[in-house]
């Protein structure tokens, strides 16, 4: 693909910038207004695996059009674009060649899930009715948005998808088992014997620290990792560990809290991302909670999600009341990256953001400053505890208890990449800066501001608990911990480090 196309990108250079999604838009701005764009490609067909390598994509995203693109992979540029827009694959399993309905939503039993009635993290809900499907039976769930992480988990498990649009705010999805589940699969061993591991992150915050282990000579004598991923859509992740494909995730407390109540199939051992969210102004300085009141407030992922249920917590242990703030939700999510850049251009002025955006957002606008840390906030109330435990080390269950000699390595080789890049910032920064897709200055002034902090999760099992308490409540929280944190592995996972 990328022999025949090069010819035809060098004469592209001069190109004018464009912002809107279509056909003859170049590519590398419609993904610097929406970030999501490189995950979809990478998602649309094989094709485009190539543009995983940072190097290929930038100089195809800077020369190309989506239609160039789409013309020399022999895609047509409207299904692409509909996939881009709006999630559906009108060539893949969504419809039959002739857009109509498949046979198979007509002729199947589906049982049916209102998500609209269900709050905070549906999925979790999801999927413990689709694990009690029988043969020929499939799923028909009901939300008020077009939601893209559903199809994508759930296609990942072996399903075939339909989507029907009912209006703007009503979409039917239906779900058919159609293969067993790529975990399943039996993952064979290398000539030496090693185990092969797949290895994937949430969110990039943990770059640095992922590809410092990456080079660790006692991982690569040990262990063969064939892949890893850094997600920038992080609900994409789950359908990794869910399906069986990730061994090692670096993932959110509460994702997997949520997993493990359906399933034994994850072991949280650290914590290794702490004290993770701050609001962020602009044009204005904040210094307490009052100061922000009439201006919206731009929260990442949606109401009843943790960072939102986090917000509320403060505010009243804070004596506020957030009925009198008004939050601002993107459809159907807000994405992090996509609240970065719009403060950064100046077109919203109040943000919840993570690392590591709120860092390039302060890097590359002066007005930006941080209002406050919410692990301040979280150390007022919380007095005795080691602040707010974002996420962390997580295994992939059998993975762990068939190679624990393998998982005490990985462990150990974490614990040493998260000291390294604590203690050489400049050269994390240099190591990881390409990969991130960010300036040397941006990264490096994130790896200054992040928290990486390694802490066995059996050490910090009351801040994990107190964290899931606020979301969650007390009964589930102590339920997932006691799935994620088995105490039976303590001897195995506090070892010498």
């Amino acid at each position: 693909m990328f022999e025949v196309i090069m010819p035809m990108i060098k004469s592209k250079i001069n190109r004018k910038n464009v912002m809107n999604i279509k056909k003859n838009d170049l590519i590398i701005e419609a993904v610097k207004k929406h970030p999501s764009i490189k995950e979809k490609l990478l998602d649309f067909s094989a094709d485009y695996n190539k543009l995983q390598d940072p190097w290929t994509f930038n100089l195809v995203a800077n020369l190309a059009t989506f239609e160039e693109l789409a013309r020399f992979t022999g895609v047509e540029i409207n299904n692409l674009l509909d996939f881009i827009n709006f999630g559906v694959r009108k060539n893949g399993t969504n419809s039959d060649k002739n857009g109509n309905k498949p046979d198979w939503v007509s002729e199947t039993e589906f049982i049916e899930i209102d998500a609209r009635k269900l709050s905070g993290f549906f999925l979790k809900d999801i999927l413990s009715e689709e694990a009690k499907l029988k043969e020929n039976q499939g799923l028909k769930v009901i939300q008020n948005f077009h939601a893209a992480p559903l199809i994508t988990l759930l296609e990942s498990k072996g399903y075939k998808s339909y989507t029907e649009k009912i209006a703007d705010d009503l979409f039917h999805f239906y779900f058919l088992k159609i293969a067993d589940e790529a975990g399943n699969e039996q993952k064979e061993e290398n000539a030496s014997g090693k185990p092969k591991m797949v290895v994937q992150s949430a969110t990039p915050v943990v770059y640095p620290v992922l590809l410092k282990l990456l080079q660790s000579e006692e991982v690569k004598k040990n262990i063969e990792i064939t892949e890893y991923k850094v997600w920038e859509e992080t609900e994409k992740h789950l359908g990794w560990i869910v399906n069986g494909k990730a061994d090692l995730s670096f993932s959110a407390v509460l994702a997997m809290s949520n997993l493990a109540s359906n399933k034994d199939i994850v072991k949280l051992t650290h914590i290794t991302v702490w004290d993770n969210f701050y609001l962020i102004t602009r044009g204005y300085k904040a210094e307490s909670w009052e100061d922000i009141k009439g201006h919206d407030i731009y929260m990442p992922l949606f109401n009843n999600a943790p960072p939102a249920k986090v917000t509320h917590y403060l505010m009243k242990e804070n004596g506020c009341n957030p009925d009198d703030f008004s939050f601002v939700y993107g459809k159907p999510f807000g994405r992090p990256e996509e609240i970065y850049q719009a403060m950064v251009e100046g077109k919203i002025d109040t943000a919840l953001l993570r690392e590591p955006e709120v860092s390039y957002a302060l890097v590359n606008n002066p007005d930006i400053s941080v209002a406050f840390s919410y692990n301040e906030l979280w150390e007022k109330i919380h007095p005795e505890s080691k602040g707010l435990p974002n996420a962390g080390v997580v295994f992939n269950s059998e993975w762990y208890e068939k190679h624990p000699k393998e998982a005490e390595v990985l462990i150990r080789e974490i614990d040493k990449a998260v000291n390294w890049v604590k203690e050489n910032p400049e050269e994390a920064a240099r190591l990881s800066a390409d990969e991130m897709g960010h300036s040397y200055d941006e990264v490096y002034k994130f790896l200054t501001r992040v928290r990486f902090e390694n802490i066995p999760a059996l050490d910090v099992e009351k801040e994990i608990f107190e964290y899931l308490a606020v979301i969650e409540g007390d009964e589930r929280a102590e339920i997932a911990v006691g799935k994620m944190l088995d105490k039976k592995e303590k001897n195995k996972i506090e070892i010498s480090l």
